[in-house]
């Protein structure tokens, strides 16, 4: 079955193969007519992978700068609120401890 499919395909574009030849050809001369953008081909593939060191860099910073808040947070938490009443004693066995 997969083999008919192929066949059929290729029974099917083959009458356009010259047409992409031609096509190739003139876009090569085209392409090589001008030098300057082979430079900027090159030029913009090394920006690229500038480009997306620099946002690798700019995430992994933000996320080690993020852990290292949570953290210093979950070193100074004391399970007391600003006004001194203690959170984290729930010796009551409802959900909500004092405030319930």
């Amino acid at each position: 079955l997969m083999g008919t499919a192929v066949v059929y395909y290729i029974r099917l574009v083959w009458p356009m193969i010259p047409f992409a030849a031609v096509n190739l050809k003139v876009a090569t001369i085209g392409i090589n007519a001008n030098m300057g953008t082979h430079l900027w081909a090159f030029f913009s593939v090394h920006l690229s992978l500038i480009w997306m060191f620099y946002w690798l860099y700019a995430t992994f910073g933000t996320m080690a700068y993020l852990d290292d808040q949570c953290s210093i947070m979950k070193s100074n938490s004391t399970g007391t609120n600003k006004s001194g009443d203690d959170w984290g004693d729930n010796k009551s066995g409802d959900e909500w401890g004092k405030w319930g």
